[in-house]
């Protein structure tokens, strides 16, 4: 096994991949307890109040989240400041 695997962080930065977000589960599993993931994520703009709900379900945190930048019509950049 990777020896990051065994790893635990404070704080984790994470540039997603568009349609991506099951990464999220891997990195969470990395946090130490009390830690931070700054999560970013592209979604249409209609899709961020069923994104949040669906991170709160799975026991996220969300300290802080806001749009951060366009990058089609309709579709934003997000970052979520999470722990769990």
């Amino acid at each position: 096994m990777n020896d990051l695997f065994k790893k635990r962080f404070d704080r984790i930065v994470m540039p997603t991949p568009y349609g991506q977000d099951y990464f999220l589960d891997i990195a969470g599993s990395l946090l130490k307890p009390q830690g931070m993931i700054h999560f970013y994520t592209f979604k249409k703009d209609f899709e961020i109040a069923h994104f949040k709900k669906l991170l709160e379900e799975r026991g996220w945190q969300i300290d802080y989240y806001r749009k951060c930048g366009d990058v089609a019509p309709r579709v934003g950049r997000y970052v979520f400041n999470m722990r769990r």
